[in-house]
Protein backbone atom coordinates (compact mmCIF):
# COMPACT_ATOMS: atom_id res chain seq x y z
CA UNK A 1 0.00 0.00 0.00
CA UNK A 2 3.16 1.96 0.97
CA UNK A 3 4.83 1.66 -2.50
CA UNK A 4 0.97 2.08 -4.30
CA UNK A 5 0.94 5.86 -2.75
CA UNK A 6 4.70 6.66 -3.44
CA UNK A 7 3.95 6.32 -7.25
CA UNK A 8 0.42 8.27 -6.96
CA UNK A 9 0.68 11.84 -8.39
CA UNK A 10 -1.35 14.35 -7.00
CA UNK A 11 -2.85 15.03 -10.46
CA UNK A 12 -3.70 11.57 -10.32
CA UNK A 13 -5.42 11.83 -7.22
CA UNK A 14 -7.48 14.87 -8.26
CA UNK A 15 -8.86 12.95 -11.19
CA UNK A 16 -9.97 10.18 -9.16
CA UNK A 17 -11.68 12.67 -6.60
CA UNK A 18 -13.47 14.39 -9.14
CA UNK A 19 -14.30 11.13 -11.16
CA UNK A 20 -15.99 10.37 -7.51
CA UNK A 21 -17.66 13.07 -7.27
CA UNK A 22 -18.86 14.31 -10.76
CA UNK A 23 -22.07 11.84 -11.03
CA UNK A 24 -23.48 13.44 -7.57
CA UNK A 25 -22.22 17.04 -9.29
CA UNK A 26 -23.90 16.59 -12.98
CA UNK A 27 -27.11 15.44 -10.82
CA UNK A 28 -27.46 18.49 -8.46
CA UNK A 29 -26.59 20.56 -11.50
CA UNK A 30 -29.60 18.81 -13.86
CA UNK A 31 -32.21 19.23 -10.44
CA UNK A 32 -31.23 23.09 -10.64
CA UNK A 33 -31.19 23.32 -14.32
CA UNK A 34 -35.11 21.62 -14.41
CA UNK A 35 -35.82 23.49 -11.32
CA UNK A 36 -34.79 26.70 -12.95
CA UNK A 37 -37.03 25.81 -16.19
CA UNK A 38 -39.86 25.74 -13.99
CA UNK A 39 -39.52 28.87 -12.62
CA UNK A 40 -38.73 30.88 -15.62
CA UNK A 41 -41.59 28.93 -17.25
CA UNK A 42 -44.12 30.06 -14.50
CA UNK A 43 -42.85 33.40 -14.58
CA UNK A 44 -43.55 34.09 -18.39
CA UNK A 45 -47.14 32.89 -17.64
CA UNK A 46 -47.89 34.59 -14.29
CA UNK A 47 -50.64 32.36 -13.07
CA UNK A 48 -50.15 29.65 -10.76
CA UNK A 49 -50.83 26.42 -12.35
CA UNK A 50 -54.58 25.94 -12.62
CA UNK A 51 -55.05 29.57 -12.07
CA UNK A 52 -57.30 31.29 -15.07
CA UNK A 53 -56.70 34.78 -16.95
CA UNK A 54 -53.70 33.86 -18.50
CA UNK A 55 -53.40 33.80 -22.57
CA UNK A 56 -50.45 31.09 -22.39
CA UNK A 57 -50.77 27.92 -20.71
CA UNK A 58 -48.55 25.29 -19.24
CA UNK A 59 -48.08 22.23 -22.31
CA UNK A 60 -46.61 19.58 -20.70
CA UNK A 61 -42.26 18.77 -21.27
CA UNK A 62 -40.41 17.82 -23.82
CA UNK A 63 -36.92 15.89 -22.91
CA UNK A 64 -33.55 17.29 -24.43
CA UNK A 65 -31.29 14.21 -25.21
CA UNK A 66 -28.44 15.90 -23.78
CA UNK A 67 -26.73 19.36 -23.11
CA UNK A 68 -22.76 19.19 -23.20
CA UNK A 69 -21.43 21.58 -20.59
CA UNK A 70 -17.89 22.15 -19.41
CA UNK A 71 -18.39 20.00 -16.62
CA UNK A 72 -20.12 17.07 -18.09
CA UNK A 73 -22.96 15.73 -20.27
CA UNK A 74 -26.02 16.33 -18.67
CA UNK A 75 -29.03 13.47 -20.81
CA UNK A 76 -32.73 13.43 -20.61
CA UNK A 77 -33.18 17.26 -19.51
CA UNK A 78 -37.01 17.68 -19.28
CA UNK A 79 -37.37 21.67 -21.20
CA UNK A 80 -41.24 22.88 -19.98
CA UNK A 81 -43.17 23.74 -23.06
CA UNK A 82 -45.88 27.03 -23.25
CA UNK A 83 -48.17 27.42 -26.21
CA UNK A 84 -50.98 29.95 -26.39
CA UNK A 85 -54.76 29.51 -28.04
CA UNK A 86 -53.19 28.24 -31.49
CA UNK A 87 -49.43 27.21 -31.31
CA UNK A 88 -46.83 26.41 -29.10
CA UNK A 89 -44.79 29.50 -27.66
CA UNK A 90 -41.18 28.35 -27.90
CA UNK A 91 -39.01 29.16 -24.43
CA UNK A 92 -35.76 29.18 -26.47
CA UNK A 93 -34.78 30.10 -29.77
CA UNK A 94 -31.99 27.58 -29.85
CA UNK A 95 -34.10 24.93 -30.31
CA UNK A 96 -31.59 22.15 -31.59
CA UNK A 97 -28.60 23.47 -29.71
CA UNK A 98 -27.19 20.74 -27.30
CA UNK A 99 -24.03 23.14 -26.25
CA UNK A 100 -23.86 25.23 -23.70
CA UNK A 101 -22.41 28.97 -23.56
CA UNK A 102 -19.84 28.22 -21.42
CA UNK A 103 -18.18 25.11 -23.71
CA UNK A 104 -19.52 27.18 -27.69
CA UNK A 105 -17.05 29.74 -26.12
CA UNK A 106 -14.14 27.40 -25.05
CA UNK A 107 -14.32 25.65 -28.37
CA UNK A 108 -14.03 28.99 -30.58
CA UNK A 109 -11.14 29.78 -28.05
CA UNK A 110 -9.48 26.64 -28.55
CA UNK A 111 -9.57 27.52 -32.56
CA UNK A 112 -8.49 30.92 -32.26
CA UNK A 113 -5.73 29.41 -30.77
CA UNK A 114 -4.49 27.13 -33.60
CA UNK A 115 -6.33 23.78 -32.12
CA UNK A 116 -6.88 22.04 -35.10
CA UNK A 117 -11.04 20.55 -35.58
CA UNK A 118 -9.28 16.64 -35.21
CA UNK A 119 -7.50 18.03 -32.07
CA UNK A 120 -10.77 19.73 -31.02
CA UNK A 121 -12.98 16.41 -31.68
CA UNK A 122 -10.48 14.23 -29.62
CA UNK A 123 -10.90 17.00 -26.59
CA UNK A 124 -14.47 17.18 -26.79
CA UNK A 125 -14.81 13.49 -26.87
CA UNK A 126 -12.65 13.19 -23.73
CA UNK A 127 -15.07 15.76 -21.85
CA UNK A 128 -18.59 15.23 -22.70
CA UNK A 129 -18.75 11.96 -24.23
CA UNK A 130 -19.60 13.42 -27.75
CA UNK A 131 -18.52 13.64 -30.99
CA UNK A 132 -18.30 17.65 -32.09
CA UNK A 133 -17.63 17.45 -36.33
CA UNK A 134 -16.71 20.32 -38.38
CA UNK A 135 -20.54 20.94 -40.21
CA UNK A 136 -21.08 21.49 -36.48
CA UNK A 137 -18.27 23.48 -35.71
CA UNK A 138 -19.60 25.71 -38.52
CA UNK A 139 -22.66 25.89 -37.58
CA UNK A 140 -21.71 27.23 -34.11
CA UNK A 141 -19.77 29.81 -35.85
CA UNK A 142 -22.50 31.06 -38.00
CA UNK A 143 -24.76 32.06 -34.06
CA UNK A 144 -21.63 34.73 -33.64
CA UNK A 145 -20.68 35.17 -37.01
CA UNK A 146 -24.05 37.54 -37.57
CA UNK A 147 -23.70 39.02 -34.67
CA UNK A 148 -20.11 40.28 -35.41
CA UNK A 149 -21.26 41.85 -38.37
CA UNK A 150 -24.04 43.27 -36.97
CA UNK A 151 -21.17 44.90 -34.69
CA UNK A 152 -19.47 46.14 -37.62
CA UNK A 153 -22.75 47.85 -39.20
CA UNK A 154 -22.76 50.03 -35.80
CA UNK A 155 -21.75 54.05 -35.43
CA UNK A 156 -18.32 54.43 -34.38
CA UNK A 157 -18.03 56.27 -31.23
CA UNK A 158 -17.90 59.92 -31.66
CA UNK A 159 -14.39 60.05 -29.50
CA UNK A 160 -12.45 58.28 -31.95
CA UNK A 161 -9.69 60.75 -33.09
CA UNK A 162 -6.63 58.67 -35.37
CA UNK A 163 -6.77 56.24 -37.15
CA UNK A 164 -3.83 53.37 -37.72
CA UNK A 165 -4.00 51.49 -41.08
CA UNK A 166 -1.99 49.12 -41.93
CA UNK A 167 -1.90 45.78 -44.91
CA UNK A 168 -1.50 41.88 -43.99
CA UNK A 169 -0.68 40.09 -46.88
CA UNK A 170 -1.66 36.52 -47.38
CA UNK A 171 -3.06 35.04 -50.27
CA UNK A 172 -5.99 33.66 -52.25
CA UNK A 173 -6.41 29.95 -53.18
CA UNK A 174 -5.64 29.50 -56.64
CA UNK A 175 -6.22 33.38 -57.35
CA UNK A 176 -2.86 34.93 -55.94
CA UNK A 177 -2.14 37.41 -53.61
CA UNK A 178 -4.35 39.08 -51.62
CA UNK A 179 -4.24 41.66 -48.53
CA UNK A 180 -6.15 42.34 -45.80
CA UNK A 181 -6.36 45.88 -44.96
CA UNK A 182 -7.29 47.05 -41.06
CA UNK A 183 -8.63 50.29 -39.55
CA UNK A 184 -7.83 50.76 -35.98
CA UNK A 185 -9.00 53.55 -34.13
CA UNK A 186 -7.52 55.33 -31.11
CA UNK A 187 -9.96 57.07 -28.68
CA UNK A 188 -9.55 60.02 -26.51
CA UNK A 189 -8.68 58.34 -23.65
CA UNK A 190 -5.80 56.21 -26.22
CA UNK A 191 -7.59 53.16 -26.16
CA UNK A 192 -7.28 51.40 -29.52
CA UNK A 193 -9.99 49.51 -31.39
CA UNK A 194 -10.15 47.46 -34.45
CA UNK A 195 -12.95 49.57 -36.12
CA UNK A 196 -13.24 47.38 -40.04
CA UNK A 197 -11.07 45.10 -42.41
CA UNK A 198 -11.45 44.39 -46.38
CA UNK A 199 -9.67 42.05 -48.40
CA UNK A 200 -8.17 42.75 -51.63
CA UNK A 201 -5.68 42.00 -54.17
CA UNK A 202 -3.54 45.06 -53.88
CA UNK A 203 -3.23 48.46 -51.68
CA UNK A 204 -4.29 50.77 -53.95
CA UNK A 205 -6.25 54.14 -53.90
CA UNK A 206 -9.34 52.74 -54.61
CA UNK A 207 -9.12 49.66 -51.83
CA UNK A 208 -8.04 51.52 -49.15
CA UNK A 209 -10.58 54.25 -50.02
CA UNK A 210 -13.75 51.98 -49.95
CA UNK A 211 -12.55 50.94 -45.94
CA UNK A 212 -12.49 54.61 -45.52
CA UNK A 213 -15.94 54.84 -46.85
CA UNK A 214 -17.49 52.44 -44.79
CA UNK A 215 -15.73 54.05 -41.91
CA UNK A 216 -17.39 57.31 -42.81
CA UNK A 217 -20.67 55.74 -43.09
CA UNK A 218 -20.94 54.52 -39.81
CA UNK A 219 -20.27 58.47 -38.50
CA UNK A 220 -16.67 58.61 -38.36
CA UNK A 221 -16.10 62.12 -39.42
CA UNK A 222 -13.91 63.65 -36.69
CA UNK A 223 -10.46 61.79 -37.39
CA UNK A 224 -7.40 64.81 -37.47
CA UNK A 225 -4.61 62.27 -38.00
CA UNK A 226 -4.14 58.56 -40.03
CA UNK A 227 -1.03 56.62 -39.29
CA UNK A 228 0.30 54.83 -42.22
CA UNK A 229 3.39 52.84 -43.55
CA UNK A 230 2.94 55.61 -47.16
CA UNK A 231 2.09 52.41 -48.99
CA UNK A 232 0.70 53.57 -52.54
CA UNK A 233 -2.18 54.93 -52.45
CA UNK A 234 -2.84 54.98 -48.74
CA UNK A 235 -1.28 58.93 -49.09
CA UNK A 236 -4.14 60.09 -51.76
CA UNK A 237 -7.24 58.16 -49.87
CA UNK A 238 -6.67 59.64 -47.11
CA UNK A 239 -6.83 62.85 -48.46
CA UNK A 240 -9.74 62.20 -50.23
CA UNK A 241 -12.07 60.84 -47.53
CA UNK A 242 -10.77 63.07 -45.13
CA UNK A 243 -9.64 66.12 -46.51
CA UNK A 244 -8.70 68.17 -42.94
CA UNK A 245 -6.58 64.94 -41.27
CA UNK A 246 -2.50 64.84 -41.21
CA UNK A 247 -1.45 61.71 -42.51
CA UNK A 248 1.56 60.87 -40.22
CA UNK A 249 4.15 58.30 -42.11
CA UNK A 250 5.59 55.47 -40.02
CA UNK A 251 8.51 56.10 -38.10
CA UNK A 252 9.56 52.91 -38.02
CA UNK A 253 9.27 52.11 -41.95
CA UNK A 254 10.94 55.40 -42.63
CA UNK A 255 14.13 54.22 -40.37
CA UNK A 256 13.87 51.18 -42.28
CA UNK A 257 13.98 52.84 -45.76
CA UNK A 258 16.65 55.04 -44.44
CA UNK A 259 19.07 51.94 -43.29
CA UNK A 260 18.72 50.89 -47.08
CA UNK A 261 20.03 54.02 -48.19
CA UNK A 262 22.70 54.53 -45.86
CA UNK A 263 24.75 50.85 -46.98
CA UNK A 264 28.40 53.12 -47.12
CA UNK A 265 28.26 53.54 -43.83
CA UNK A 266 30.44 51.33 -41.30
CA UNK A 267 28.28 49.26 -38.69
CA UNK A 268 29.77 51.66 -35.70
CA UNK A 269 28.06 54.64 -37.47
CA UNK A 270 24.77 53.23 -38.52
CA UNK A 271 24.24 52.28 -34.87
CA UNK A 272 24.89 55.87 -34.14
CA UNK A 273 22.83 56.96 -36.65
CA UNK A 274 19.88 54.70 -35.35
CA UNK A 275 20.19 56.46 -31.60
CA UNK A 276 20.35 59.85 -33.21
CA UNK A 277 17.01 59.07 -35.42
CA UNK A 278 15.09 58.02 -32.62
CA UNK A 279 16.33 60.62 -30.21
CA UNK A 280 14.63 63.19 -33.02
CA UNK A 281 11.44 61.92 -32.35
CA UNK A 282 11.46 60.76 -28.41
CA UNK A 283 11.97 64.21 -28.04
CA UNK A 284 9.23 66.02 -25.35
CA UNK A 285 8.06 68.59 -27.36
CA UNK A 286 7.06 69.75 -31.14
CA UNK A 287 9.77 72.57 -30.67
CA UNK A 288 11.85 70.09 -28.89
CA UNK A 289 12.13 67.79 -32.05
CA UNK A 290 12.18 70.50 -34.48
CA UNK A 291 15.50 71.22 -33.38
CA UNK A 292 17.07 68.04 -32.89
CA UNK A 293 16.15 67.25 -36.58
CA UNK A 294 17.68 70.10 -37.95
CA UNK A 295 20.80 68.76 -35.72
CA UNK A 296 20.30 65.42 -37.37
CA UNK A 297 20.36 66.92 -40.79
CA UNK A 298 23.54 69.05 -39.91
CA UNK A 299 25.55 65.84 -38.40
CA UNK A 300 24.63 62.99 -40.47
CA UNK A 301 24.74 65.30 -44.12
CA UNK A 302 28.01 65.72 -43.89
CA UNK A 303 28.79 61.54 -43.98
CA UNK A 304 26.16 61.27 -46.58
CA UNK A 305 24.01 63.87 -48.42
CA UNK A 306 21.37 61.58 -49.42
CA UNK A 307 20.11 61.13 -46.18
CA UNK A 308 19.25 64.75 -45.95
CA UNK A 309 17.68 64.23 -49.80
CA UNK A 310 15.66 61.20 -48.08
CA UNK A 311 14.28 62.33 -44.97
CA UNK A 312 13.25 65.96 -46.56
CA UNK A 313 11.12 64.27 -48.90
CA UNK A 314 8.77 62.86 -46.18
CA UNK A 315 9.28 65.34 -43.71
CA UNK A 316 5.93 67.01 -44.21
CA UNK A 317 4.16 63.70 -42.75
CA UNK A 318 6.48 63.29 -39.63
CA UNK A 319 5.97 65.43 -36.73
CA UNK A 320 1.85 65.09 -36.39
CA UNK A 321 1.62 62.71 -34.01
CA UNK A 322 2.65 65.91 -31.23
CA UNK A 323 -1.28 66.82 -31.53
CA UNK A 324 -1.71 64.46 -29.35
CA UNK A 325 -1.22 63.85 -25.74
CA UNK A 326 2.28 62.72 -24.45
CA UNK A 327 1.12 60.00 -22.62
CA UNK A 328 -0.28 57.89 -26.31
CA UNK A 329 1.22 59.87 -28.72
CA UNK A 330 3.91 57.14 -29.21
CA UNK A 331 1.44 54.89 -30.54
CA UNK A 332 0.17 56.91 -33.57
CA UNK A 333 3.66 57.56 -34.86
CA UNK A 334 4.67 53.84 -36.44
CA UNK A 335 2.02 51.26 -37.01
CA UNK A 336 3.22 49.12 -34.44
CA UNK A 337 0.08 48.16 -32.71
CA UNK A 338 -1.34 47.37 -35.97
CA UNK A 339 1.37 44.64 -36.78
CA UNK A 340 1.14 43.92 -33.00
CA UNK A 341 -2.70 42.53 -34.06
CA UNK A 342 -0.79 40.99 -37.05
CA UNK A 343 1.61 39.07 -35.21
CA UNK A 344 -1.13 36.67 -33.40
CA UNK A 345 -3.58 36.98 -36.26
CA UNK A 346 -0.48 35.63 -38.86
CA UNK A 347 -0.09 32.64 -36.69
CA UNK A 348 -3.84 31.74 -37.20
CA UNK A 349 -3.80 32.33 -40.71
CA UNK A 350 -1.24 30.16 -41.62
CA UNK A 351 -3.56 26.87 -40.32
CA UNK A 352 -5.08 28.07 -43.62
CA UNK A 353 -3.64 27.37 -47.48
CA UNK A 354 -5.31 30.48 -48.12
CA UNK A 355 -8.59 32.58 -48.40
CA UNK A 356 -11.19 31.02 -50.79
CA UNK A 357 -13.64 34.17 -50.82
CA UNK A 358 -14.86 37.26 -48.65
CA UNK A 359 -16.83 34.63 -46.79
CA UNK A 360 -14.07 32.30 -46.38
CA UNK A 361 -12.65 35.36 -44.59
CA UNK A 362 -15.27 36.49 -42.79
CA UNK A 363 -15.37 32.93 -40.85
CA UNK A 364 -11.94 33.32 -40.08
CA UNK A 365 -12.24 36.51 -38.74
CA UNK A 366 -15.09 35.53 -36.63
CA UNK A 367 -13.10 32.88 -35.07
CA UNK A 368 -9.96 35.10 -34.53
CA UNK A 369 -11.41 37.76 -33.11
CA UNK A 370 -14.16 36.21 -30.45
CA UNK A 371 -11.08 34.55 -29.32
CA UNK A 372 -9.29 37.38 -28.70
CA UNK A 373 -12.38 38.67 -26.96
CA UNK A 374 -13.03 35.91 -24.90
CA UNK A 375 -9.33 35.42 -24.01
CA UNK A 376 -9.41 38.84 -23.44
CA UNK A 377 -12.47 38.62 -20.67
CA UNK A 378 -11.00 35.90 -18.95
CA UNK A 379 -7.00 36.09 -19.24
CA UNK A 380 -5.88 39.03 -20.29
CA UNK A 381 -4.70 41.52 -16.95
CA UNK A 382 -3.06 44.36 -18.05
CA UNK A 383 -0.48 46.43 -16.07
CA UNK A 384 -1.21 49.15 -13.88
CA UNK A 385 -1.39 52.45 -15.68
CA UNK A 386 -0.03 50.70 -18.76
CA UNK A 387 -3.92 50.15 -20.21
CA UNK A 388 -4.98 50.87 -23.00
CA UNK A 389 -2.31 49.41 -25.01
CA UNK A 390 -4.45 46.16 -26.05
CA UNK A 391 -6.25 46.18 -29.39
CA UNK A 392 -10.06 45.33 -28.58
CA UNK A 393 -11.35 43.22 -30.85
CA UNK A 394 -14.68 44.78 -31.31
Amino acid sequence: MHECMNNLTLKDFVSQVFGQIKPNLLKTFKNNLEEALLNLRDQIIGNQRYQRGSALKRWGFTVRKYIATPLGRLEQVRIPRIRNATQEVRLFIDRYCHFSKDLFEQIILAQAFNMSTRKLSVWIRQATHDWITYPTLSKLIKNIQHDLEQIRQKPIPEDIQALIVDGLWTKYRKKGKAVLLVALGLDSKGTIFLLDWQCCSSENTEQWFNLFKRLKKRGLDKVTMVTGDGSLGLPAAVKEAFPSAHFQLCLWHLWRDLAKKTKKLTFRQKNRLYHDFWEVFNAFSLEECYQKYLDFLTKWGKFDPKISTFMARYENNLFHFYLFPEQYRHRLRTVNMAEGFFKHLRDFVKRFPGFIDEKHLSTVMTIFLFGINKYRADFYQPFPNKGGAFVYAF
